[in-house]
C-alpha cells in the first residue's frame, strides 16, 4: 500500500512541477520578449554575464500546405525532400479498428502477437505491433 501512495504523490508532485514550469516558461518569455526588444533598439548581438553567453538565435522554418509545397518542390533540386511517410498515431488507430471490427474478444485482451496476426492482408507481417503499459491516477 506504501508503494502506491509513494506513486500517487508523486504522479501530483509532478502535477504540480508541470504546473510551476508553466508559469516560469510564461515569465522566461515575457522577459525574452523585453530584452530581445532592447537588444534589437541597440543593435547588440549578444554579451556574458556571470560566464554565461546571453546571444541572440535565430532560426528559420519553412513551411506551408504540404500537397502545394510537394507539387512545387517537383522539378527542382529540393525533389530530395519529399518522402512517403505515415504516422504512427494515425496508424495505431486505424490498427486498432480493423482489429475490433474482425476480432471475436477486446483488444484490450489480445497479446501483441494476437493483434499483429489479426492487421487485415499481409500487415502483420510487416508492422511491428508494441505496448506501453503505465500507471495513472485521477480523483475520484
Amino acid at each position: 500500500m506504501r508503494k502506491y501512495k509513494q506513486f500517487i504523490e508523486l504522479k501530483n508532485k509532478l502535477k504540480k512541477l508541470k504546473a510551476e514550469l508553466a508559469e516560469v516558461t510564461v515569465e522566461k518569455d515575457e522577459l525574452q520578449a523585453e530584452l530581445l526588444s532592447e537588444m534589437t533598439i541597440d543593435k547588440m548581438t549578444g554579451m556574458v554575464i556571470d560566464g554565461k553567453a546571453v546571444y541572440v538565435s535565430r532560426r528559420v522554418w519553412l513551411g506551408g500546405d504540404t500537397q502545394e509545397i510537394i507539387k512545387a518542390l517537383r522539378g527542382t533540386d529540393g525533389e530530395y525532400l519529399i518522402k512517403e511517410n505515415v504516422n504512427r498515431t494515425s496508424l495505431s488507430a486505424w490498427g486498432k479498428e480493423q482489429v475490433e471490427e474482425n476480432a471475436l474478444e477486446s483488444i484490450d485482451l489480445m497479446s501483441c502477437e494476437q493483434i499483429q496476426k489479426s492487421l487485415p492482408g499481409n500487415l502483420g507481417d510487416t508492422i511491428e505491433v508494441t505496448e506501453k503499459i503505465t500507471l495513472n491516477v485521477r480523483n475520484k
